[in-house]
């Protein structure tokens, strides 16, 4: 970084922070008198993806070093090739094993082209010379001529390495610079995010419509509180492709959502400050998509909570709560929050403060109480005696395959008539969209024709469920909900668990034990309303 102050608009982000590591080194030198004859060599070549383009062979600096050799009447054992890698710093595989082999004593000495092919830094340079030095290994060039046994080509050697470091540090400065001016003048270093191009004649970026729209989208969806970010990538991945024509992942959609540049700021390293391009979404919007990811910040178990100490110090714990990101409002099928308190804690409806409605907004259950309610229904699904006949008769049979087929097929059509409805006819808005299109796509992943030994061995699982929900600890039980249960609705009026939606391994079971214990009724999204909950 350059003495030049930041400007005072300059604010640290939470999301980018920076690290630099420094080395102090210290030399050493043997005595390896590189004239000698049948000195083993190791012949080290490479070039940066730059300089591939630019026509620099690796046949050529090999065929120098290996000239290089025999007129020394030395022994070559082993060739060492690292193609499209910069000498910027050690992060190369063949120089990595190259080194490893030195200090097994594999070879007397590294041989390359010149200097630059080792490094470009003189402490990474000056650091593995010292490092090779007490494995008796020395690095001598082919072209540069220069002998470490000897005071005037330990100077030499000096005189080059320092001279390759000017090279790269110039080259950096000169980088530093640039991207600092850019950042005063409120332009955006680097390639241009998704939604954006480059503008020449305006020198900034401008926005592409269309891939701005896939923006706003994604922030929307995670604003709602409804979606995760693989959720949301899903459903980007039915209309949309990256700009490289890939499909969107998550940690593509979470980086997309933690880009400040989206509500019109441009970022140097942890810093950020106001841009001269236009913003594709609101700071409001940006700031309610954060919280939410905050809010859903957990371990693959449980929520991650911080208590604050009297001392001053904190400390981290994990609490399991069994039905997050399960339990959804039996009205407007969305997610509930999960909301704490000194004495209970609930299952909060909360449309309202998304801006969306719902018949149940705003109101809560006892977690506790509704926990207590599915683990006694778990606990009475029962399996007939015979239930692995069925399910192997179910699973085999051609009129349970044709029906999944036929309830697939009216599924898509109902998701091209409601593409048809949103992009031709524009009825309704893009959350009506995104959110009856998720359901609709949803449903239609839960249709799977199953596998006869998978669906035995969840059966096996379900055969013990009462006796293993007896004595299983909290995050026993969030990992059973979560291995099994895709969704459980609760119906705010009765206070009384509704329905419950398995995941597709699990289906044809519950229609098994639903048939057995009467305590539920086949749905048509793939789910069972529950007829008794005691």
């Amino acid at each position: 970084m350059s003495d030049r102050p930041l400007p005072e608009d300059a604010v640290a982000s939470h999301h980018r922070k920076k690290a630099s590591y420094r080395v102090r080194l210290s030399d050493g030198l043997n005595t390896l008198n590189t004239n000698q004859a049948g000195l083993r060599i190791a012949i080290y070549t490479r070039v940066s993806s730059e300089e591939q383009v630019e026509g620099h062979s690796l046949g050529a600096q090999k065929n120098i070093c290996r000239e290089f050799t025999e007129r020394r009447k030395w022994v070559i054992v082993e060739y060492y090739e690292d193609a499209g890698f910069s000498a910027k710093d050690d992060r190369r595989p063949a120089f990595k094993r190259m080194i490893a082999d030195a200090e097994q004593g594999l070879f007397d000495a590294i041989l390359v082209h010149k200097l630059d092919r080792f490094s470009r830094s003189i402490e990474q340079t000056l650091s593995y010379f010292k490092r090779l030095n007490e494995c008796e290994v020395v690095i001598t060039s082919a072209t540069e001529n220069f002998d470490f046994t000897r005071p005037e080509g330990r100077l030499f050697f000096n005189m080059m390495a320092v001279f390759a470091q000017w090279y790269l540090e110039n080259l950096s400065s000169e980088s530093i610079k640039g991207h600092e001016e850019l950042f005063r003048k409120g332009l955006h270093n680097g390639t241009a995010p998704f939604g954006y191009q480059k503008d020449k004649k305006a020198r900034k970026l401008v926005v592409i419509p269309e891939e701005a729209e896939i923006v706003k989208a994604a922030f929307e969806l995670s604003a709602s509180g409804n979606y995760t970010h693989r959720m949301i990538a899903d459903f980007l991945n039915t209309q949309f492709k990256t700009r490289k024509g890939r499909l969107f992942s998550k940690d593509t959609v979470t980086n997309m959502l933690r880009n400040e540049f989206y509500y019109g700021m441009v970022s140097l390293r942890e810093n950020i400050r106001p841009g001269i391009h236009e913003p594709i979404i609101t700071k409001e919007l940006y700031d309610k998509s954060q919280e939410v990811t905050r809010d859903r910040m957990s371990t693959n178990k449980g929520r991650l909570m911080r208590q604050h100490k009297k001392d001053g110090s904190t400390t981290t714990t994990i609490r399991y709560y069994m039905l997050q990101r399960i339990i959804c409002c039996d009205s407007c099928q969305r997610h509930l929050r999960i909301q704490t308190s000194n004495y209970y804690n609930y299952y909060k409806e909360v449309s309202l403060e998304r801006g969306l409605e719902c018949d149940h907004a705003g109101r809560s259950v006892r977690m506790n109480e509704t926990n207590d309610n599915l683990l006694k229904l778990l606990s009475h699904i029962i399996l007939p005696t015979d239930w692995q006949e069925e399910v192997t008769r179910r699973v085999q049979s051609r009129d349970v395959v044709d029906q999944i087929k036929k309830q697939r097929n009216q599924l898509e059509e109902k998701i091209r008539r409601l593409d048809d409805v949103y992009v031709t006819q524009g009825h309704i808005s893009r959350i009506q969209y995104s959110e009856e299109h998720i359901k609709l796509r949803e449903t239609l992943n839960s249709l799977v024709i199953p596998e006869q030994t998978n669906v035995i061995e969840k059966g096996l699982m379900v055969e013990s469920l009462g006796e293993y929900i007896i004595d299983a600890t909290t995050e026993e039980l969030t990992q059973l909900c979560r291995s099994m249960l895709d969704s459980v609705y609760t119906d705010f009026v009765d206070n009384r668990i509704s329905r419950i939606k398995p995941l597709p391994e699990f289906l044809e079971l519950f229609r098994v034990a639903a048939e057995k214990t009467g305590l539920l009724e086949i749905g048509d999204d793939g789910g069972f309303l529950v007829i008794h909950n005691n």
